[in-house]
């Protein structure tokens, strides 16, 4: 929605490169020679920004990045896709299709015999293995997005393209010559959108298990000041059976009181209460040859007595990835080797612990500014050490914290609570001025000459009460279930919708 030119003066060329894995697999990557870097165009995408709260926040002074570019260049509300979801939006962003050609019309998709629903960004195919030992088809992942993104084309242009956390771009599409590193799509180790982990001595038994948000709910037993737990990783894809593989933990507290030791695939580190651990990787074996790694963190919430600690989903390691999330595929190495562990995970932000109420909103704001700190860190660096023609990052922060923290900001909203609206009813704000941060950083960061555009998917607002059709039906008695006598699925069905 704003543009400023500059001058960019640099060539950059690059050769052919081919890498040979020597393993199991063998890893070639398409490349080819690039243009000179004579122009440059940044896009920045901040996913749900609305130009309502923009524009009104500009007028009063408290986003003067944005300010200033609106009045150098342009501002203007533009039109959405229907519906006006993420990843509808952000594929047709990509495209320039309509969700018609893209074939993404929601998050979901669902089967027309069973009416089970599915992620409907991407399709599935399990390896295979001889005698559960020799894999002999490795795991396949389909990008349902149809299209060739706008990136992908100038990069077989041979503009020189980087690419960073854009959604609906697992697996990655190949950007010769550039680099890309997947977003929204990506998937946690378990195969999910981000099941996180609650272990809790004090955790009522009616309470222990899977919620309905995405989570795992551990009651933790101590035997002195020791407990000890499982943490259940990947399905098995060795057996038909649906079994996950698990890997032990261990939580010490500390004599006073003040602190948990955590003991996780070999590592140790003493956590204070209320403070984040550092990444742990986990090594999930698949058999004797073949394992699955990932990284996750830990918050250690309450001590002694009422010991509660919070894990993070099991982020995709990128240091080993057990599927591709970048282009080339070695890319997620090198930015660890540099930057440390990071967030592999599309669903970026712990949403579904807070809507579990797992964690406190302080929690989650602190998680997600340190995330959307990690992203910002890679742009700048790739801008003013590997400067691209083309460059594409998207930042989903702004979009998490406004279905988070809404609610806070308008008191005729059901969620709505005085007390915490005095404490984090600026939640919303300070997103948007970190954004505006972001885009005087990037500014600066560019070389003259060059055009940066600043887009949203869609707006935002309030959402207070939701209608199930299936519900109604049910209530009313116009819809039955095919196993009457089944409560489960009749508490399920009142529950989940109403």
């Amino acid at each position: 929605m704003s543009a400023r030119n500059r001058k960019l003066v640099i060539a950059v060329s690059l050769l052919a490169l081919a890498a040979v894995l020597i393993a199991s697999w063998l890893f070639t990557h398409r490349q080819k020679s690039t243009l000179p870097v004579t122009k440059q165009i940044v896009v920045l995408g901040f996913d749900g920004m609305s130009p309502d709260l923009a524009a009104k926040w500009m007028q009063e002074g408290k986003l003067p990045n944005f300010a200033r570019l609106a009045q150098t260049g342009t501002f203007a509300k533009l039109a959405t896709t229907n519906p006006p979801e993420s990843p509808v939006a952000w594929a047709s962003f990509a495209t320039g299709l309509n969700p018609g050609g893209t074939g993404i019309y929601d998050f979901l998709a669902r089967n027309p015999q069973t009416y089970l629903p599915r992620i409907g960004l991407v399709a599935h195919q399990k390896p295979k293995f001889l005698l559960g030992l020799i894999p002999i088809r490795p795991p396949k992942v389909t990008n349902e997005r149809h299209g060739t993104p706008f990136y992908e084309a100038a990069a077989d242009a041979g503009y020189k393209t980087t690419v960073l956390r854009m959604p609906l771009e697992f697996p990655p599409s190949p950007v010769p010559g550039g680099k890309l590193l997947a977003g929204l799509g990506v998937p946690d180790i378990r195969g999910t959108w981000g099941t996180f982990f609650y272990f809790a001595s004090n955790l009522p038994a009616d309470e222990v298990g899977d919620t309905e948000f995405g989570g795992k709910l551990i009651r933790l037993q101590f035997d002195g000041r020791t407990a000890k737990a499982e943490i259940s990783g990947p399905v098995d894809p060795t057996t038909k059976a649906y079994r996950r593989i698990s890997i032990p933990v261990q939580f010490n507290v500390s004599p006073d009181g003040n602190s948990v030791t955590i003991h996780l695939d070999g590592q140790t580190e003493t956590v204070a209460s209320r403070h984040w651990s550092r990444w742990f990787n986990e090594k999930f074996p698949i058999n004797p040859f073949i394992s699955v790694h990932a990284i996750s963190r830990f918050f250690v919430l309450e001590t002694w007595p009422d010991v509660q600690i919070y894990m993070c989903p099991l982020n995709i390691d990128p240091k080993d990835p057990a599927l591709p999330i970048t282009y080339p595929v070695g890319w997620s190495r090198q930015l660890a080797k540099k930057w440390g562990d990071f967030k592999t995970l599309g669903w970026w932000h712990d949403t579904w612990a807070l809507n579990e109420e797992r964690i406190g909103e302080g929690v989650f704001l602190q998680d997600s500014f340190r995330t959307m700190d990690s992203l910002t860190r890679m742009v700048l660096d790739q801008l003013q050490h590997d400067p691209p023609s083309l460059m594409v990052a998207v930042y989903t922060s702004t979009d998490s914290i406004q279905h988070m923290f809404w609610r806070l900001t308008d008191p005729t909203s059901p969620r709505y609570d005085p007390v915490l609206a005095k404490k984090y009813g600026d939640a919303i704000l300070q997103v948007y001025e970190r954004a505006d941060q972001v885009v005087g950083e990037v500014e600066k960061a560019m070389k003259p000459g060059g055009t940066l555009i600043i887009v949203s998917d869609h707006g935002f607002h309030a959402f207070n009460y939701g209608f199930n059709t299936n519900t109604w039906l049910v209530k009313n008695g116009y819809m039955v279930l095919k196993n009457p006598n089944a409560q489960e699925q009749q508490y399920t069905l009142q529950n989940l919708y109403t």
